[in-house]
């Protein structure tokens, strides 16, 4: 107990390698089963911590050899449970080895005794996972991630790239000789059509609209009807422009359980439609091609984070919502192709492109026209423009240009009536 207090302050002191050398003197020492059981806990973490104890390489080619003994600071992968004083072999191979054998004891005790399923996860979010994704084996990082936090998984999954996926999904199918990456997949219980859904999306978010249907056409519409968004895509159209109606649900709407199911997919009905509409947008000219970059811009603003169609791009929606990690910026896309079809003759057209170039769903935070005040003189709260930020100079680009001449739809706006009150 006392050598497994002295490692660990060793440890948190930052002497890692002095801290190497007491935990392994350990596994000599008598004690209780307990005391044995969380020396030997700590000795797999300060292991993973070393600066001697890296995961790097493959299976099949293991690039961080290990020299040396589990008593010197530069032994790699220290022995296993059948010999925890033992030599190490000197790849990554063995440290795969190691590893796996001590989470296979740790699910066995967690069994048994149900405080040490916290170490397990401890041990996984604070070392290994990190070490396994630092050294390149992000797959293997991930299946660590899966077997102890499922929320932490899933949000890396959505997250990861393309490639990153891909690479998963391979690894889930044939995850190699190492040990640890046997043990990691034989736990590995995955969704094999929500993989297919999440490689489609992620080209969706990427607009790379050919490449998303090769994967959802693979998706039954059956799969999306067990999702909390089903009655959106049910009701909602990305054909409406957000700016002019909001598809709010009837109330209680949401919670219908016995709404008409889906019979399409809907994200890859998405991709097709786009497909289609860039694709044809290269000859046209003029009036035409004006509309149709506003048609376009319709949609792009539909399935960002702030449209109503949001579940084509993600699984839910939070009033923190910003845009992820690999995914295009649509409300900007948007906000370009608005500009484009503001440039028409058509006064109409042109109307309804600048005021949707001022629509506040198509700006984070940072970017709307106002910020929100209390006055004390007035004992409320009231707009304190921003005159620097890009809706300001949409909503003064709009004012000017219209001269007081707004269609009914403009003028009876909340926002522009206040932007024109307190400008």
């Amino acid at each position: 107990m006392w050598q497994s207090a002295l490692a660990w302050l060793e440890y948190l002191f930052g002497d890692k390698a002095q801290a190497k050398k007491d935990i392994d003197r350990t596994t000599t020492m008598e004690g209780t089963q307990t005391m044995k059981d969380c020396a030997r806990v700590l000795r797999l973490y300060i292991t993973a911590a070393s600066p001697d104890g890296k995961a790097t390489g493959t299976a099949a080619e293991p690039a961080g050899k290990a020299t040396g003994t589990a008593a010197e600071p530069d032994g790699k992968a220290t022995g296993t449970a059948a010999e925890p004083a033992g030599k190490a072999t000197g790849t990554a191979a063995a440290f795969d080895t190691y590893v796996a054998t001590e989470l296979q004891w740790l699910d066995t005790l967690s069994k048994r005794d149900g405080k040490y399923i916290g170490m397990k996860e401890r041990i996984v979010h604070q070392q290994l996972a990190p070490l396994y994704e630092h050294a390149g084996r992000r797959s293997t990082a991930m299946a660590l991630l899966h077997s102890v936090d499922a929320y932490c998984y899933n949000v890396n999954l959505d997250t990861m790239s393309v490639a990153s996926l891909k690479q998963f999904i391979d690894y889930t199918n044939n995850p190699g000789p190492s040990a640890l990456d046997r043990y990691m997949a034989s736990g590995l219980q995955l969704d094999e059509t929500a993989l297919l859904d999440l490689m489609g999306t992620k080209y969706l978010r990427q607009c790379q609209w050919a490449e998303a249907q090769k994967w959802l056409q693979q998706v039954p519409p059956s799969f999306y009807n067990k999702k909390g968004y089903a009655v959106y895509a049910l009701y909602r159209k990305w054909n409406v422009e957000p700016w002019v109606k909001r598809q709010w649900l009837k109330e209680g709407m949401e919670y219908e359980e016995n709404h008409e199911p889906l019979t399409v997919n809907p994200k890859l009905l998405f991709a097709r439609e786009m497909q289609q509409m860039e694709q044809t947008i290269g000859p046209l000219n003029g009036l035409a091609r004006q509309q149709r970059c506003y048609d376009l811009a319709v949609r792009y603003a539909q399935v960002s984070f702030t449209g109503d169609c949001w579940f084509i791009m993600r699984n839910g929606k939070s009033v923190s919502d910003t845009l992820n990690t690999n995914e295009t910026d649509f409300m900007g896309r948007a906000r370009d192709l608005l500009r484009q079809a503001s440039t028409t003759t058509d006064a109409k057209l042109r109307e309804k492109a600048l005021f949707a170039i001022a629509y506040g769903g198509l700006y984070q935070e940072a970017q709307l026209w106002c910020d929100y005040i209390w006055d004390s003189n007035l004992s409320r709260i009231i707009p304190k423009p921003r005159p620097q930020t890009a809706q300001y100079k949409a909503f003064t680009a709009l004012y000017k240009t219209l001269a007081g001449k707004e269609s009914p739809y403009v003028s009876r706006c909340d926002e522009y009536r206040k932007y024109k009150k307190y400008r």
